[in-house]
């Protein structure tokens, strides 16, 4: 269940695996409120890349991309629900 207790939670697990970020996601979810974000980086890991993209899909939400200019992005996933 959720309890909607921050406005912004970072993904930012050391264990790239898909499941490992898919959980992470999931909890990150679990913890923000509406109108809040999850944020993350190294999307351009391929798993990362398709937990995050599925875990989007699934919760219907969108994904992202914030670009300093350095070309690093970090992803943010808006909580709209």
């Amino acid at each position: 269940s959720r309890d909607w207790s921050s406005d912004v939670c970072s993904s930012d697990l050391g264990d790239h695996t898909y499941d490992a970020v898919k959980q992470d996601l999931e909890f990150a979810w679990s913890k923000v409120k509406t109108g809040g974000a999850i944020l993350g980086d190294d999307y351009w890991i391929h798993h990362v890349a398709n937990a995050v993209t599925d875990f989007a899909q699934e919760n219907d939400l969108v994904v992202e991309f914030l670009d300093n200019g350095s070309g690093y992005q970090i992803y943010k996933i808006q909580v709209s629900k």
